[in-house]
């Protein structure tokens, strides 16, 4: 999910709306992984989650390429 500058937290919980479907969408097909991957982004910050096989959520650190994080 991308949003302009500065919003990459507020894109987190619409990123989060998508991948909750992809991973429901999963177990009704029965997959054995079900693990969903999604990044929030404005260009300069990534936001990184995750949900796993148990539905539980994760956000990685914030990744902030301005201010040299890489």
């Amino acid at each position: 999910e991308a949003k302009r500058e500065g919003d990459v937290s507020r894109a987190c919980g619409q990123l989060l709306g998508y991948m909750a479907c992809v991973h429901a969408s999963r177990v009704a097909a029965g997959r054995t992984d079900t693990t969903v991957y999604g990044v929030a982004t404005d260009g300069f910050e990534y936001r990184f989650l995750s949900i796993d096989p148990q539905k539980v959520f994760r956000m990685g650190g914030l990744v902030d390429l301005q201010f040299g994080d890489l």
